[in-house]
């Protein structure tokens, strides 16, 4: 992926930002105030949109689907860096207080955490990825053997992942000691010692793995479909593959706002990867080099207040959740909904325990329901 490379200049963007500065005009007060006040609206539309996702995975019964669980996952991600990372580069990128952060433990606390958070952004949009394409290309075999508990594990991993990723680096980097000089120069060092190799290789694999994932899940839709057209033609429509058809559907539409998340994340890159490929020697003459270097590491931020809006124009289901959580925040009534549709809609339910192959007696709703388009499924021990 064209991203991976410039996106290894991330610690070296940030971290001349701030020397940068002194070389041209010195920034207004005004351009500081307005910088302030965009890093607050950012920082107050991230925390209240990721926090809604949890708020209704908790509030909400209906939502607390095995995809919004991989959704809430990275909604805490989200949090967490805006709540350590945000305030460190407001103090640094934006005040310019760069002696306010200095020395050798404080400057390796402060970049293990953003790579932490990083590389935790990362591993969860794959793995949401991969459960979108194994719910497409498996059917209703993965919608019968997944559970909640094997989600949770999956979680768990996500994070003991991340951490192992970002590990050797933090061993790495621990062993440069440069005194008690600003953390900006702590991160060009770690930057042209350890990150330059490191941050290629990573950016490399999630453009590699999050394009074959996004090309097998595309085959995978096409199959369907064509079987789907096949049984359709040959007036075998059953209504089992009709359940199917509807689930697909459905797993397509979480499929495509997943990817809207992972589009956000690159393009909030742009920025970045335009400001190292300039570089501040060749903005020494330019007014505009405080912005400039301000929109480069405040659009990585950025991308965590995208995710709850994709979700709310995406998603249906979101949309009344937040609704009736504005109506009603502390009652105990589910999401209603006419036609429910979207990533956070349960297309069917599966009732019974699967310690073995079952089969499946697929049985509708009651005529009142039918309206929702809901199938039920009853798994019976012993249904022949």
């Amino acid at each position: 992926m064209g991203f991976s490379s410039p996106t290894a200049n991330l610690e070296t963007s940030q971290a001349t930002q701030t020397s940068s500065t002194n070389y041209g005009k010195s920034p207004t007060s005004f351009t500081t105030i307005t910088q302030v006040i965009l890093v607050g609206c950012l920082a107050l539309v991230s925390l209240t949109g990721n926090s809604t996702v949890c708020i209704l995975m908790k509030r909400f019964k209906s939502i607390r689907t095995i995809p919004n669980m991989f959704l809430a996952n990275l909604a805490i991600v989200d949090m967490f860096n805006i709540l350590i990372n945000l305030p460190l580069f407001t103090i640094v990128g934006v005040l310019e207080f760069e002696e306010t952060l200095h020395g050798r433990w404080v400057s390796l606390a402060v970049a293990s955490a953003q790579n932490l958070f990083n590389v935790l952004k990362i591993t969860s949009m794959v793995v949401t990825m991969t459960d979108r394409y194994i719910a497409i290309s498996w059917g209703l075999r993965y919608y019968i053997r997944k559970t909640k508990a094997k989600a949770a594990i999956a979680l768990c991993v996500v994070w003991l992942l991340s951490i192992t990723i970002t590990l050797p680096w933090v061993i790495l980097a621990s062993q440069i000691d440069l005194g008690d000089v600003p953390t900006y120069k702590y991160r060009i060092a770690y930057f042209n010692e350890i990150s330059r190799t490191a941050s290629f290789f990573i950016y490399l694999m999630f453009g590699l793995v999050t394009t074959l994932l996004s090309v097998l899940t595309y085959c995978s839709y096409r199959l369907k479909s064509k079987s789907f057209a096949k049984l359709c033609k040959e007036k075998h429509d059953s209504q089992e593959t009709q359940l199917d058809r509807a689930r697909t559907r459905s797993e397509v539409q979480a499929a495509w706002t997943i990817g809207l998340t992972i589009a956000a994340y690159i393009l909030c890159y742009v920025p970045c990867i335009l400001y190292a490929a300039v570089g501040p020697k060749e903005l020494l003459n330019s007014n505009e080099i405080k912005w400039f270097g301000f929109a480069a590491p405040y659009f990585l931020y950025f991308s965590s207040g995208c995710n709850p809006l994709i979700y709310l124009v995406r998603t249906t289901r979101f949309r009344a959740a937040v609704k009736q959580l504005l109506k009603n925040p502390f009652g105990s009534d589910d999401v209603n909904l006419e036609k429910p549709r979207g990533l956070i809609n349960n297309v069917y339910k599966v009732k019974g325990v699967f310690k073995q192959h079952r089969r499946i007696e697929i049985t509708p709703l009651p005529a009142s329901l039918k309206k929702q388009n809901f199938m039920t499924l009853n798994v019976r021990k012993g249904v022949k």
